[in-house]
């Protein structure tokens, strides 16, 4: 009906670039800091940085902080150890979705003519006059209105710890043991907020909140005796 309507009255309708409009100059910021030195009792590392970086698609964005030491002493001509400790946090604003379809896909299947807000302001619904036929899954969404009601974000923690030791027993004879542990943790978070009447076209119920979360770890031990 809606492709009908703009056949007989196109002069009542206006044309809109979707792409455009769910596409963004999106700024990076990235700063990086770092302290080294070094002498006879050994080296030493220390650096820390951090990472903004918004998605050029509305509503999506990736930050990051980190920090990174290394360090290596010289106990004796014998005798040395290192070690070396990552810490990282990271949180993706994920892109919001509507039965697994994206904001790109949105946009690229909206009609031109669908005007992104009502006169009030207000973001227009992908009611079933635009979506076609009475099948919920034939719906096209505005993304701006999904994004309004529709919050996402996933945060990872990573932490690495690596430290050897190493001896010459006697000349020729080295014995090295180096261990190392790693943890993972992710959690993720999708957020429904209150759809009003437009709840049908969504398939889910008003102020719903999904989470997952889950952590891997990994070590490991080295003997190593070389000749």
């Amino acid at each position: 009906q809606a492709a009908i309507d703009y056949l007989a009255n196109p002069q009542d309708f206006k044309d809109y670039d979707w792409q455009d409009l769910i596409y963004r100059t999106a700024p990076m910021q990235n700063h990086d800091l770092s302290v080294s030195g070094g002498g006879d009792f050994g080296t030493y590392r220390i650096s820390a940085g951090y990472l903004n970086q918004q998605g050029i698609t509305i509503g999506t964005g990736y930050k990051r902080g980190n920090v990174r030491a290394n360090s290596e002493f010289n106990i004796n001509e014998n005798l040395k150890f290192g070690q070396s400790i990552s810490l990282a946090k990271s949180n993706t604003e994920t892109e919001p979705y509507a039965f697994s379809r994206s904001t790109f896909y949105q946009a690229i299947a909206m009609y031109p003519y669908f005007s992104p807000k009502l006169p009030n302001g207000d973001w227009r619904t992908s009611s079933f006059y635009y979506g076609g036929g009475d099948n919920p899954e034939a719906l096209i969404r505005n993304p701006f209105h999904y994004r309004s009601i529709w919050n996402g974000d996933q945060n990872d923690n990573d932490i690495s710890l690596n430290m050897y030791g190493e001896l010459i027993i006697t000349k020729g004879l080295q014995y090295k043991l180096s261990g190392s542990y790693s943890e993972g943790s992710f959690r993720t978070r999708n957020y429904f907020g209150d759809k009003g009447e437009f709840q049908d076209e969504y398939f889910d119920d008003n102020l719903s909140l999904f989470e997952a979360e889950g952590t891997s770890y990994n070590y490991s031990i080295d003997n190593i005796l070389k000749y």
